[in-house]
C-alpha cells in the first residue's frame, strides 16, 4: 500500500489518509483500517522526502557538495558526544548555513541592517532554526544565513553569531551593522559579545506583546508601536519546509532562494523603473503633499517650509528635515521636495542609492547553483552523524502554533474565538439561529408598548362611538317632540315651541360636530405620536445592529439599506 500511494504523495504530501484508502479500495479491491493507512502514508513519506534519522548521517557530504558547486559559502557542522545516550559516532549539535550568492548580494547591495529571531522545526527533537535577514532595495525579505540548533539559549546563539561575523563581518562597505531582535536575554548578551560595535534595535511586535501581558492593552498603543516583524516574514517563508527532513528542508529554502533570484533578475532586465517600486510609491505620496507646503530660503542651503500649521527647516548640504522622515526613510519628505521644486530640481536624484536600480541588481546578479543528488556527493573522510534524541508521542502531532493569551485569532478562523458569519444577514459577528432570537426578542419588547396603545385607542373609539349613538338618539326625541308639538300646539304659542325645539336641535348638532371636531384633532396628534415612537423604535433598533458589528458589518448593512433609505419594519424584519 505504501508503494502504491507513493506518485499521490508525490504530487501532493498533504494528501489525506480517506483519499488514500479510497484510491487502495478501488485499486485493489481491499478495505483497509485508518491505522493501516496512516502507517503505510508514513512509510510512504519517509520515501517521498526522506527519513528523518537517516538523512544525518551524510550531512558531512552534503555540506562538502553545496561547497563545491557554490564557492564562497559556509556550510558547517557540529557534534558532541552524547553521555546520557551514548552513540558509536559524535551527535549532531549545531549546523549553519550560508550561500556565497546571499553574502555577496548582502555585502554589495543591501543595508547594513540585520534581523535575527528564531523558530521551531516541526518535529519531535525540539530543534530550532535561527535565521539572520536583511531587507533589499525594495523592502523585500533578504534571508543571509540561517542555521539549526538543538534549543535557543545563549550558548547557541553566541555560536551562530560567531559563524555569522566569520562570513560577513562586523559591517560592510556601508557601514557598521544595526541589529534588531526580540528582547531575549541570552540573543542579547550574544549580540554584545560578537557585535559589541553594532547598535541594537527591538522588534515591535516582541515589544508590543510584553505591553500586553503587563496589563497595556488599549488601542492607543498600537498608534505608537507600529509592528515591524522583519523576521517573522522569514519564519513564514519557510512553513511549509519545516517539518521535512533536515537535508530535505535546507534543500527546499535553498532552491526557493535559487528560484526568487532568478525571478528577480528576469523581471530587472525588462523593467524601464530607476527607483524601486515600493520606495516610488512613497515618493508619489510626498509629492501629493508638497503642494501644500511653502519653503523660504533662509541661507545658502537653510530653508524654511511652513505647513499649515507646522514649520520645519530644512538643510539641503546634509538632506536632512525637522520631520526626520528624510533622515530615516532616505526618501525625500514633502518639506523637502518643496524645496527641490523651488530650486527646479527633481526629487528623484535625490532618493537614497539603496532603492535604485544599479544597487538592486548588485543584490540578485549572484547566481545560487543545483545541488546534485546524493549518487554524486562526495565522500568525505568523517564518521556518520548520529541523529538528535527523537521523542515519539503517542497520538497526533502537534502542527500549529500555539497563539499568544492577547493575539488576535486570524480572520475566517474556525475556532472560538474567529469570525462566525450569520447564514441569514450574511454579517459577521452572530449566528443565524442567535440572530433571530436576539432581535425576535427585542422586537417583542419594542412592540409591548404599541399594543398596549392600540388597546388603549380602541377603547377610546369605543366609547366616542357610544357617545354618538347617544347624540342620535336625543336627536331622533326631539325630532318626534317637534311633530308632535306641532299636531298639539296651534298659533304663535306653537311657534315658540318650535323656536326652542330647533335651539335645542342645532345646540345638540353643534356638540356633535365639536365632539367630532375634537375626536379628529385627537386622532391627528395620536398618529403623529404614533409615527414619532415608530420612527424611533426603528431607529434603535438600526442602532443596535450597527453599534453590534465591526466595520465591516456596518459596510455590508450600508450596502443593504443604502444612504436615504427609508427603514420600514418589514425591512428590519427581512
Amino acid at each position: 500500500m505504501s508503494r502504491s500511494v507513493e506518485a499521490a504523495l508525490r504530487e501532493d504530501i498533504r494528501s489525506p489518509v480517506d483519499a488514500l484508502i479510497k484510491k487502495t479500495k478501488t485499486k485493489f479491491a481491499v478495505d483497509v483500517s485508518r491505522s493501516v493507512a496512516y502507517r503505510a502514508r508514513r512509510k510512504a513519506v519517509d520515501v517521498v522526502q526522506g527519513d528523518h534519522k537517516q538523512q544525518y548521517l551524510r550531512l558531512r557530504d552534503y555540506l562538502q557538495a553545496v561547497l563545491d558547486t557554490n564557492p564562497g559559502s559556509r556550510c558547517i557542522v557540529t557534534t558532541f558526544e552524547d553521555p546520557e545516550n551514548p552513540t558509536p559516532t559524535p551527535r549532531f549539535k549545531y549546523m549553519f548555513y550560508c550561500l556565497a550568492a546571499s553574502k555577496e548580494g548582502f555585502l554589495n547591495g543591501c543595508r547594513p541592517f540585520i534581523g535575527l529571531d528564531g523558530c521551531f522545526i516541526k518535529l519531535t527533537t525540539g530543534q530550532q532554526i535561527l535565521a539572520a535577514t536583511g531587507r533589499d532595495g525594495n523592502n523585500n525579505i533578504y534571508p543571509i544565513a540561517f542555521g539549526v540548533v538543538d534549543k535557543e539559549d545563549g550558548e547557541s546563539w553566541n555560536w551562530f553569531l560567531t559563524q555569522l561575523r566569520c562570513c560577513i563581518g562586523s559591517g560592510n562597505k556601508f557601514g557598521t551593522y544595526t541589529i534588531m531582535s526580540d528582547r531575549q536575554k541570552g540573543l542579547l548578551k550574544a549580540i554584545n559579545e560578537v557585535f559589541p560595535d553594532s547598535p541594537q534595535r527591538y522588534c515591535l511586535r516582541h515589544i508590543y506583546a510584553n505591553f500586553q501581558s503587563a496589563g497595556f492593552r488599549g488601542q492607543e498603543l498600537k498608534k505608537y508601536l507600529v509592528v515591524n516583524n522583519l523576521s517573522e516574514v522569514f519564519n513564514k517563508m519557510i512553513l511549509d519546509v519545516r517539518a521535512k527532513p533536515i537535508r530535505t528542508m535546507f534543500e527546499g529554502i535553498r532552491t526557493k532562494q535559487m528560484i526568487k533570484r532568478q525571478q528577480t533578475r528576469e523581471k530587472l532586465q525588462i523593467s524601464r523603473w530607476t527607483i524601486t517600486p515600493t520606495y516610488s510609491e512613497i515618493l508619489e505620496e510626498n509629492k501629493q503633499y508638497a503642494k501644500y507646503c511653502q519653503a523660504d530660503r533662509a541661507g545658502p542651503t537653510i530653508w524654511q517650509v511652513t505647513s499649515k500649521e507646522k514649520q520645519y527647516c530644512v538643510d539641503m548640504e546634509g538632506y536632512t528635515c525637522d520631520c526626520k522622515r528624510w533622515n530615516m526613510t532616505g526618501v525625500p519628505c514633502s518639506q523637502g521636495i518643496s524645496v527641490l521644486t523651488k530650486q527646479k530640481l527633481h526629487p528623484e536624484d535625490y532618493v537614497n542609492d539603496f532603492f535604485k536600480k544599479p544597487l538592486y541588481l548588485e543584490t540578485y546578479k549572484e547566481i545560487i547553483y543545483p545541488i546534485p543528488g546524493p549518487d554524486f556527493w562526495p565522500h568525505t573522510n568523517t564518521p556518520d552523524i548520529e541523529p538528535p534524541v527523537f521523542k515519539e508521542k503517542a497520538g497526533r502531532k502537534q502542527t500549529a502554533r500555539r497563539k499568544g493569551e492577547f493575539e488576535v485569532p486570524a480572520p475566517r478562523d474556525t475556532s472560538r474565538m474567529g469570525t462566525i458569519t450569520c447564514g441569514n444577514c450574511g454579517l459577521e459577528g452572530h449566528k443565524k439561529t442567535g440572530q433571530s432570537m436576539h432581535l425576535l426578542q427585542y422586537k417583542l419588547q419594542e412592540h409591548q408598548p404599541l399594543v398596549q396603545e392600540h388597546q388603549l385607542l380602541l377603547h377610546q373609539h369605543q366609547h366616542h362611538m357610544q357617545e354618538h349613538q347617544l347624540l342620535l338618539h336625543l336627536h331622533q326625541l326631539l325630532l318626534q317632540q317637534l311633530k308632535g308639538v306641532g299636531l298639539q300646539v296651534e298659533g304663535e304659542a306653537r311657534d315658540s315651541v318650535h323656536q326652542d325645539l330647533l335651539l335645542q336641535l342645532q345646540m345638540f348638532w353643534l356638540l356633535g360636530e365639536v365632539v367630532d371636531e375634537q375626536d379628529e384633532v385627537a386622532r391627528a396628534e395620536r398618529r403623529a405620536n404614533h409615527r414619532a415612537q415608530a420612527q424611533e423604535r426603528r431607529q434603535r433598533i438600526a442602532a443596535m445592529i450597527m453599534a453590534e458589528q465591526n466595520q465591516n458589518d456596518v459596510k455590508q448593512f450600508k450596502e443593504v439599506f443604502p444612504e436615504g433609505t427609508n427603514i420600514t419594519d418589514e425591512l428590519i424584519i427581512w
